[in-house]
């Protein structure tokens, strides 16, 4: 899904900065949009530059680091730039129980607790960097189906660790963040969505396979059913979110859909 975000927004022309660990991984990703690129304009593909190369850069980060994610922020405010839009899309769902060296679950430092932090540093610089500035977060309807932990919430692990629980504790954080931080910017250009791009084949569950029976019944019906989106579609309601230039204005919003008035999140949410 974050592969086809920043390349379809960068087609628009802006300037992507791809945050992710591998420089390589990054480099060759870079090189792969750009042939998708020509292939755009030879398709007379609409609303895209005419360009002969797009404006992507990588800029290392890891998320599972809180030194990694500080480091990202800092060589960004050095840049000195402007930061119009913050897609916050990373997201990983472990089987097992991971904890990382700054001794946090995972999932919740990856999903929520360090993509905050670049939130909360940023935001600074995104408040004077123009009139219509912002921050889109990928949740997932996945948060309505979460019984929600508070201790999990203050950074303490699961007594016993529940995958699909944690995954859906830090996307319904993520809608509670949109909420609680927009409150403090109402008198700002920024601007906070929410996002459930829906059930895409991806990355998320490629290295864990074992979920447990209930999981893997959930994903074996939606593909019955025709409801697994391709990354391609499932980045449209980010993109919306992030370019839309009806959106303007309009704040606290949930989207499940692109080109859709905003929907309910859960009431826990």
């Amino acid at each position: 899904i974050g592969y086809e975000t920043a390349k379809f927004i960068a087609m628009m022309g802006p300037t992507v900065i791809i945050a992710c660990r591998s420089k390589e991984k990054a480099e060759r990703a870079i090189e792969q949009m750009n042939e998708e690129f020509q292939q755009e304009k030879e398709n007379s593909t609409q609303n895209i530059i005419s360009d002969d190369r797009l404006s992507l850069e990588f800029g290392k980060l890891d998320l599972a680091s809180l030194k990694s994610t500080m480091d990202f922020v800092e060589e960004f405010k050095a840049s000195e730039r402007k930061l119009h839009v913050l897609i916050c899309n990373a997201g990983v769902m472990m089987a097992d129980e991971i904890v990382t060296e700054d001794n946090y679950e995972l999932t919740y430092q990856v999903n929520y607790l360090s993509q905050f932090l670049i939130m909360a540093n940023l935001l600074p610089i995104m408040k004077t960097s123009g009139n219509d500035v912002r921050i889109v977060l990928v949740s997932s309807a996945a948060h309505k189906h979460c019984h929600y932990d508070a201790n999990y919430a203050a950074g303490q692990r699961m007594k016993n660790h529940d995958p699909l629980q944690c995954y859906s504790n830090t996307k319904l954080y993520q809608i509670m963040q949109m909420y609680s931080i927009d409150r403090m910017l109402e008198k700002t250009h920024v601007e906070l969505y929410s996002v459930h791009p829906g059930y895409v084949a991806k990355d998320l569950y490629r290295r864990n396979r074992h979920f447990g029976s209930k999981f893997n019944c959930y994903r074996c019906c939606l593909k019955c059913l025709c409801m697994v989106k391709t990354p391609r579609k499932g980045s449209a309601t980010t993109l919306y979110a992030a370019v839309s230039p009806g959106l303007k204005g309009l704040s606290r919003a949930y989207f499940t859909h692109s080109r859709d008035a905003p929907a309910f999140p859960s009431r826990t949410a």
